[in-house]
Formats: structure tokens, sequence, C-alpha cells
């Protein structure tokens, strides 16, 4: 395209955000930052300091003192540690708030279910199987990843309960690119949801299109072609089904972590002599537990971002609405940092920051004839 500059055209979209918007994202990214790395030293030093002072061991002491008890002691070791691991985090979001005015949701809830119904029966595995104990956890895992991140995808195949988008030039649009792409999708569905979004799911074959009355309202055509042919590149490469495998690879890589470095950690912790199976020794695993999904979260953040810049490529390639998808990305809800340091993107970011989504667009728009 003669006379068309990328870099000019990517300044001109972010120019629409105010020097105002954009200090309060930096300032809500780099909070963040700060408190996952606190939260990461905080945990790691507090599995250290109770280990050390042989807390949970004095608890499955105390427990057993009559008879072996070992659910009991498991169950009652896990909610003890969980409890102190609440109170420290919430001492770190604390001094966010302090800092930053921030506050998170952060699902204490959820590490109580898991001390209450999870954590007693990794231990009962780990009785009944000391060499294999990993490979059931973690299996046991993959599945559940599958049936929550997965099964509800594939389930909202073909043709759905809903009316489909009315006649007009955004029917038209959406339309002509199901067609364009061979997706075989009967029609284009349209949902009673009032936010901006749009879905494609379902298995190979039976796809299903979905697009909220709010983007009906809200989006142009373009911006809707362009929205609507992101998530079909990521129907067409089944990414779901990625993402659900990812992690249940996250989850067995982290069960075998925990397998063959306990001895050493808890050796260096204090604890040599406790065997893995036995709760006495629950800080030292949950310190590779905590450390393992640290650098899980990496991993698996930079797998999304990877599926998106695809479903991004394959956007542009088949919908051919740069602007449209420039346009939808400044429009839709964003808290980051637009134009965060390679690093930092490849260290916290789970999909491509802003500034780059939109130089992408503007590159594949220049390369055009």
């Amino acid at each position: 395209m003669s006379g068309f500059d990328p870099g000019a055209a990517t300044a001109g979209y972010l120019s629409q955000l105010s020097p105002a918007f954009r200090r309060a994202a930096e300032i809500h990214t780099e909070t963040a930052h700060w408190l996952w790395g606190a939260h990461l030293a905080t945990m790691l030093a507090g599995c250290w300091l109770i280990q050390r002072l042989g807390l949970m061991g004095r608890l499955k002491a105390w427990i057993e003192a009559g008879r072996e008890r070992p659910w009991f002691a498991a169950l009652a070791c896990g909610v003890v540690f969980a409890g102190l691991m609440i109170a420290l985090s919430m001492a770190v979001e604390a001094a966010g708030v302090a800092m930053s005015g921030q506050t998170r949701s952060v699902p204490y809830g959820l590490w109580l279910l898991g001390a209450i119904v999870v954590l007693p029966v990794v231990y009962a595995a780990a009785r009944a199987a000391p060499r294999r104990w990993w490979a059931w956890v973690g299996g046991a895992f993959a599945v559940l990843a599958l049936m929550a991140v997965w099964l509800p995808f594939a389930a909202a195949s073909g043709p759905a309960d809903l009316p489909p988008v009315p006649p007009g030039a955004m029917r038209e649009g959406l339309m002509a690119l199901t067609r364009k792409v061979g997706l075989g999708a009967g029609d284009v569905y349209v949902s009673p949801a009032t936010d901006v979004d749009a879905d494609v799911t379902g298995l190979p074959g039976r796809p299903r299109v979905v697009v909220t009355r709010g983007m009906l309202a809200s989006r142009s055509p373009a911006e809707a072609r362009a929205s609507v042919g992101h998530l079909i590149g990521h129907y067409a490469h089944q990414d779901q089904l990625t993402l659900a495998l990812l992690l249940g690879a996250l989850g067995l890589g982290g069960a075998f972590a925990v397998h063959r470095l306990f001895r050493p950690v808890a050796a260096a912790m204090g604890a040599g002599g406790v065997a893995l199976n036995d709760p006495a020794g629950l800080p030292a695993a949950a310190a590779i537990g905590i450390v393992w999904l640290a650098l899980a979260m990496v991993g698996y953040n930079n797998g999304v971002r990877l599926i998106n810049l695809r479903a991004d490529q394959y956007s542009l390639d088949h919908a051919r609405e740069p602007d449209g998808l420039a346009s939808a990305l400044m429009r839709s809800d964003r808290a980051d940092k637009v134009d965060p340091g390679a690093v930092e993107e490849l260290v916290f970011y789970n999909h491509p920051a802003l500034e780059g989504r939109i130089a992408r667009a503007m590159r594949w728009k220049a390369q055009q004839r």
C-alpha cells in the first residue's frame, strides 16, 4: 500500500488513549507484577520457616498420639498450613493495597477446598503407590483439565437454539467470512447477552458461531468480522484442546517435580528424615509446588499468548480487516500496560500486548497491494 506508514498508523490508534489512562494501566500492571514476586518470596519463606520449626510434624504427632490417623492427619495439616499461607498472602495483599489502592480477588476458598478435599487424597495416593503416585495424581489433574477447559467448548457443537443474526451488513459480512474459510456453520446466532462478545465453539466439523446482542449493537461489521475471524482461528486450530492438554502436562510435570525433588528440598529445609507421604513434610512439598506453579504460569501464559498471536494472524489472512481488528482491540477492556518490555511480556502477559497487536495488523495492511 503506497504511502502507508504502519508505525504512524499504530501511533495514531494508540493516541486515542489518554496519558492518564496509560499511566493507570502502568500502575495496575506493575503493582500486579510486584505482588506476584512478593507472594512468591513470602510463600517460600513461610514454607521454609514452618518446616524448620517442625509445626506440621508436631501437629501430626499430637493427632496420632494414640493411634495412626493418616487421613485426619493429612486433613488437619493441610487446613492449618493453608490457613498460615492465607494469612501471609493477606498481609502481602494489604501491603499492595496500601501502596497502590488497588484490590484483587484471591481465591482463598479454593485454597481451603484443596486442603480439605484434594490434599488427603494426594497423601493417600502417595502412601498406596510411593513410586507411581505422581502419575495417578497428574493423570487425574489432566482429566479434570480436559473436562473443565475443553469439554464445555466441545459440547457447544452444531446449531444453537438461538435466533440468527438479522439481515443486514453485519450478517452478510459474517456469513461471507464463514463461507470463505469453509467453516460449514449453518448460521451465525445471536445470544441475548448485552456484553460485547462472540464465540466459535464445537467439535471439528460441527462449529457453532454466536455473537452477543451487545456486539451487534456496538461494533461495526468490520470489527465484528475481525473479532469472529480471530475466534474462528482458535476453532480451526482447536486451541481449547491445546490449552487443556498443556494444563494437563503442566500438572503432571508438577507432581513429578515434587516426587523427584522432595528429598533434597526437605533435607535443605531441615526435614531430611521425613518421607514424601508424611504430612510433616508438607511445607517442603509445597515449596516445590509453588516454584513449579510460578514456572508453569510463565509457560502457560506464553502458550496462550502465542495462540492468540496465531489467531490474530488467522483473522488478518481470512477476514482481511486490519483496521477492524485494531479498532476492536482498542475498544476491548484493557487494564495492562500497552507497551511492556520484551522480558516483561514474556514473563507476565497471557495475551499479546496491545501495541504489538496493532502494530502487527498495520504491518499486514502495509504488505497488501
